[in-house]
């Protein structure tokens, strides 16, 4: 199977990230599922993993075992959203594109199996780790799974990984170093940092090159949370531009994206920018939707959509936003955007005062449910 070694991401995505909490709970349980899952008991598992799930929607390895189990069983569809969600949540997890690389391959695409392949072992810190591939190759082949073509990659990868490229070593250094730089709020020398480091996919074989792409975004998303427009807004905006045109398929960087960029040109008064930016995302949220367990990415683009339609007047395209907020009943939704989506609604019914108090009685309601001791004083007298 997967194997735990290489579960590990090199690192998560900075924003909207789980946090852990009860660490060692959660590291006992989700242990207890992997044990499971080694014992190829793959219901049990399953079973396991669930409610981690829940408690850590965006934790990464669970998908990427939760999607094993479900290769083992043959159930190829939940199989390849499980293994999705990973590669969206982490686009630098080796397990994240080992498993992608696996349902490609499976599924009869043989090219983007490839390229998920090839930047799975390109990440690896140890060239031995291949062995792990081979490892799961058998199992799969044990299962009856057609691994030709992969088992062909894998061999021919193999031996040229003696004289393979190195240079991601040298490229996540300088990552590493520039967010170390952002820190000690040393910003235009992790610029510097951070510019070197994407400029070292020049060197890497070209299937890596494709890398970039998602370092832009987690480098842009380090300068969103350190509030340096100068840099993240021509980064994240030559990003999108680059994911649009070339057809990437990492839909949750790209709905992030767009509503940082909304978010910015709206916090700068901007609205009508703000609102093409978004309306222009549209496309891509069906797509983001159908993970149930990355509801908070939806709720985040869904609501700077409310305030942005609000505020160029375009209140039906307000409503309709924060209503589908409210309504999100995805695994891992925060409860605090569904709270807030009701304040948007009552806001975009501004002019009807009966219906902005019913919304803003709501709000008020949950935010006391959940313990949201400042948003429920906040609009107190407006529930009332």
């Amino acid at each position: 199977m997967i194997k735990k070694y290489i579960l590990i991401p090199l690192f998560f995505l900075v924003v909207l990230q789980t946090q852990i909490q009860a660490q060692d709970d959660f590291t006992a349980r989700w242990e207890a599922a992997y044990k499971l899952t080694d014992e190829s008991k793959f219901d049990e598992a399953i079973k396991a993993y669930e409610p981690l799930l829940l408690e850590q929607p965006t934790y990464v390895d669970t998908h990427v075992q939760v999607s094993w189990c479900y290769l083992m069983k043959n159930d190829m569809e939940l199989a390849m959203l499980h293994a999705q969600a990973a590669y969206n949540l982490d686009l630098f997890s080796a397990s994240a594109y080992a498993i992608n690389a696996y349902m490609m391959y499976i599924s009869g695409y043989e090219e983007a199996g490839m390229i998920f392949l090839n930047n799975s072992i390109w990440l690896l810190s140890n060239d031995d780790d291949i062995n792990y591939f081979f490892e799961d190759l058998a199992d799969m082949k044990a299962k009856g799974l057609d691994v030709a073509a992969l088992e062909t990659e894998l061999n021919s990868i193999n031996s040229q990984l003696p004289t393979r490229n190195k240079e991601w070593e040298v490229i996540l250094g300088q990552f590493v170093k520039g967010v170390e730089q952002m820190g000690e709020n040393d910003l235009d020398g992790a610029k510097i940092t951070f510019k070197e480091a994407l400029n070292g996919f020049d060197k890497a074989p070209t299937a890596q090159q494709r890398l970039a792409f998602p370092m832009a975004y987690l480098v842009g998303t380090h300068y969103y949370s350190a509030g340096d427009s100068s840099n993240y807004v021509p980064l994240i905006t030559g990003n999108l531009k680059y994911m649009r045109e070339n057809s990437k398929t990492s839909y949750v960087p790209l709905i992030h994206m767009t509503t940082l960029l909304g978010e910015h040109y709206y916090n700068n008064g901007q609205y009508e920018k703000s609102f093409e930016i978004l309306y222009d995302g549209l496309d891509f949220l069906p797509f983001v939707n159908k993970f149930k367990y990355l509801g908070s990415y939806s709720a985040m683009y869904l609501s700077q959509y409310s305030k942005s339609a609000n505020a160029i007047g375009n209140l039906e395209e307000a409503r309709d936003a924060a209503k589908l907020v409210t309504e999100i009943q995805f695994s891992g939704f925060d409860p605090w955007y569904e709270t807030n989506g009701y304040i948007l609604l009552a806001q975009a019914w501004g002019q009807d005062a009966a219906q902005a108090k019913e919304n803003y009685k709501k709000a008020f309601d949950l935010a006391e449910q959940y313990g949201f001791e400042d948003l429920k004083n906040s609009i107190a007298d407006l529930a009332k």
